[in-house]
């Protein structure tokens, strides 16, 4: 069962947010793997959401930890990122630019790579043909 990405909601109306929490929700909007993130994700973001204007508006600090620990599932600090193995990259940092598709980026580094048969005699099959060095090293491509 393949989960389905959802959108953003928007903070709901019945509430007077403070203006931290409503920063703090766009940022949640423009995080890197926000497409990525399914109805649940946001209704849990949109939980913590509350607690996070509860914390600024009303001073209750008790929020503080809950909502750390909450974040810290996303990837929202470095140390987070680490632990979840998330790593962030410029898109033209290897000369090709990624689409955003969640996969799209291991395909591309690993598509030329394919099963290999365990009876196979030489595992390096699988790499395709080999190029064998010339005993003239690279002046032989030069000739």
């Amino acid at each position: 069962m393949a989960a389905k990405p959802a959108r953003q909601p928007a903070l709901p109306r019945d509430v007077d947010w403070h203006p931290r929490t409503r920063a703090w929700w766009r940022d949640w909007k423009s995080w890197p793997l926000a497409h990525t993130f399914t109805a649940s994700d946001w209704s849990f973001l949109l939980d913590t959401a509350l607690m996070h204007h509860r914390m600024w508006s009303e001073g209750e600090m008790k929020w503080a930890a809950e909502i750390r620990l909450r974040v810290a599932k996303y990837g929202s600090t470095p140390e987070d990122r680490q632990r979840l193995r998330i790593q962030f990259t410029d898109p033209g940092e290897d000369g090709a630019a990624d689409s955003g598709r969640p996969g799209e980026g291991a395909r591309h580094r690993y598509g030329h790579l394919r099963a290999v048969d365990p009876a196979s005699a030489d595992p390096r099959e699988a790499l395709g043909p080999r190029r064998r060095p010339s005993p003239l090293g690279d002046r032989a491509e030069d000739d």
